[in-house]
């Protein structure tokens, strides 16, 4: 059954993705979920908007194959809405109303907004006996509040549970986190093996992140 394995949210795997750390995730957990929210936000910003930088159209681009990918070989579950009993439909419907969410029965697609995938994957982990949320939007846990039994994963809490350090843990949600993700790695990458950096932009890149370290 699909609720024995943890449902992801957007956020966290493009920042898996940023960091090239996506591939442990399939390691650690057999499966995983994704809600047709999820997903729809997935398909929806690997587009490239004005609104988006290159490195985050990227990841997002990533995160969509990698999804598909795992899909194809059997380690990725979709769960749509109207796949379910119609019982757990009516129930996720509910609660879809009370929290505003809109989802257009003609084109079978939710209506795009902010922290749409994630509170989408919480109704449906609560309706549908899903324990664990692998999330790293800072909203989530308040969300989760609402409902029973749900245990949020952040991405600290992840990557801890793929056996890194803490100084790996900080340096991959800084590269996480970074606008700037790829030139992020870059910079890391040099770092751990000097010590420090030859490239006046990477420079400025490891500055970021001692401040990034000096404020956790």
């Amino acid at each position: 059954m699909f609720n024995q394995y943890p449902i992801c949210d957007s956020d966290l795997i493009v920042k898996l993705c940023k960091c090239k750390k996506d591939n442990e995730l399939f390691k650690k957990y057999e499966k995983i979920n994704f809600s047709d929210a999820v997903y729809q936000e997935i398909e929806y910003n690997s587009k490239l908007l004005p609104n988006k930088t290159i490195d985050l159209n990227k990841a997002f681009t990533y995160a969509l194959s990698l999804v598909n990918e795992n899909r194809e070989k059997g380690n990725v579950n979709i769960i749509n809405l109207y796949d379910q009993e119609n019982d757990a439909v009516k129930i996720i419907k509910k609660y879809l109303r009370a929290e505003n969410i809109i989802y257009d029965d003609t084109n079978k697609k939710y209506v795009l907004e902010k922290n749409l995938g994630e509170r989408v994957s919480i109704i449906y982990a609560s309706v549908l006996g899903i324990s664990i949320i692998l999330s790293d939007d800072g909203d989530s846990r308040d969300f989760a509040k609402k409902f029973l039994r749900i245990t949020i994963i952040n991405l600290k809490d992840v990557l801890a549970k793929f056996g890194l350090n803490k100084e790996d843990i900080l340096i991959n949600t800084f590269i996480a986190n970074s606008g700037q993700s790829e030139r992020a790695y870059e910079t890391m990458e040099e770092y751990r093996k000097t010590g420090g950096t030859k490239s006046f932009v990477n420079m400025d890149i490891l500055s970021q992140y001692k401040k990034y370290i000096r404020n956790k």
